[in-house]
């Protein structure tokens, strides 16, 4: 990436930067403890509001190490807090039941913490997938107002496969981009999302090779900072008006799904 990249944070799991109006988020790895252990969420959002209260910076880049959101890290995780089996030897298939209520819980509730966090943003949020994004990650990417994918992006819908609802609000935020048709034959009958699909869907607005991917991103996002500060504020501040009942959405989502 840029040379000139100011570190706010860094640890083994994440970290926070600036360059020039730019705000940077990366994620390592080990997303679900950060979004599970109380102390690793609490630095993680105190480094967002940083990166959110700083005046001079007009746009927030989300990347993630290539399958650092992907489905061995959400298979472990879900075995962490269920007990799984096979459902069927033909399908790989798994049937979880959870049995940490708690930790489950907490991870709907940060999670959702994060996306009212990304829509309700006076910056340009930037999401920047790379490789394979499970469901809940697929959500919160579909909270930010600009989607790109490196070429080899799969948004997996992996609630399918192991039997457990889909988090990270993407019933919410797909039919509003799709149409309530659409977004159900896609989470209904669909196992995966390619980059290029998801491109000709219209959810990601554009795909980068996976070489100098973040150099192509960060070049990209300082082209539309160039429009103004003005212009920015405005339109996102009225683009997330569509989202008014966000909040009604993931409390019914903690309600009646988090422990399940």
């Amino acid at each position: 990436m840029e040379t000139q990249k100011e570190m706010i944070y860094e640890d083994e799991n994440f970290e926070f930067s600036k360059i020039e109006h730019m705000g940077i988020i990366k994620i390592k790895k080990n997303v679900f403890k950060i979004i599970t252990d109380l102390a690793n969420s609490h630095i993680f959002m105190d480094s967002w509001n940083i990166l959110e209260n700083d005046k001079l910076i007009s746009g927030i880049i989300i990347f993630n190490e290539k399958d650092s959101l992907g489905n061995e890290e959400y298979k472990d995780y879900l075995a962490r807090v269920s007990s799984h089996k096979k459902l069927d030897d033909r399908w790989d298939t798994l049937k979880f039941q959870i049995l940490n209520n708690e930790t489950r819980t907490r991870e709907h509730v940060v999670l959702n913490n994060i996306i009212s966090k990304i829509v309700r943003s006076n910056k340009i949020i930037v999401n920047a997938s790379n490789g394979e994004i499970v469901t809940p990650f697929f959500g919160a990417a579909l909270a930010a107002d600009l989607r790109f994918a490196s070429a080899d992006t799969v948004y997996l819908l992996s609630h399918a496969q192991m039997d457990v609802h889909p988090n990270g609000a993407v019933p919410y935020f797909l039919p509003k981009y799709l149409g309530h048709a659409k977004a159900a034959k896609i989470l209904l009958c669909s196992d995966k999302i390619t980059a290029q699909e998801a491109f000709e869907l219209g959810i990601v607005f554009e795909i980068f090779p996976s070489l100098n991917y973040e150099e192509l991103c960060v070049e990209k996002v300082r082209q539309i900072l160039n429009k103004g500060d003005n212009v920015i504020k405005s339109t996102i501040k009225m683009l997330a008006y569509n989202f008014i009942d966000l909040e009604k959405y993931t409390n019914m989502e903690v309600c009646e799904f988090a422990g399940k």
